[in-house]
């Protein structure tokens, strides 16, 4: 009888690994199921967080780069002067080789490259006003793709004697040169 349950033992010994082995097997596969879809999962988000990243980064500099051209404008209207009549004597390729001379020093700094899209609208009017109409482009290599944004600008500046010439952003007010005052 001994041997009888040493044998009934074996057999109930060998019909459990013949139940949990498969439980055993389906756990291990679910696990790594599991994991291989955590890693497919991880690097999609990865990727779209860098996209999201990027596009914030991109949105920054874009913004930065319409008030450098912002300014430059400002400075190219000072810097082409007449003293005594507070009158601008440049041109409009004055004016767009101060915004690409912007741009490019702009372009040094990071991977976001920015430019003028098209052609810049520059119209002078009795050398006092000048205002500029264009298209800023903005974009940064991500991967095998390329995140872009682009805007539009709008400004406006008038050059005028109060003492000494002063430039004035037409639509905010600000006097921008020779320093800022708002």
């Amino acid at each position: 009888m001994h041997y009888t349950g040493m044998t009934a033992a074996k057999n109930a010994k060998a019909f459990m690994k013949g139940i949990f082995s498969p439980i055993v097997l389906a756990i291990g596969l679910a696990a790594l199921i599991f994991i291989a879809n955590s890693a497919v999962w991880a690097e999609q988000a990865d990727r779209t967080l860098m996209k999201i990243e990027a596009a914030r980064e991109i949105s920054m500099k874009t913004e930065n780069a319409m008030r450098i051209v912002d300014k430059s404008i400002s400075d190219a209207i000072y810097d082409n002067r007449d003293d005594t009549s507070c009158k601008y004597l440049g041109n409009a390729t004055q004016i767009n080789t101060a915004i690409n001379g912007a741009l490019a020093s702009l372009n040094g700094f990071g991977q976001v490259q920015c430019s003028i899209a098209g052609t810049n609208t520059i119209t002078i009017q009795s050398n006092d006003h000048v205002n500029v109409a264009g298209t800023i482009s903005c974009a940064m290599p991500i991967g095998g793709t390329e995140i872009k944004e682009t805007r539009g600008f709008m400004f406006s500046k008038e050059i005028y004697k109060a003492g000494t010439c002063f430039v004035k952003d037409r639509i905010s007010g600000c006097i921008e040169q020779p320093g800022f005052s708002c």
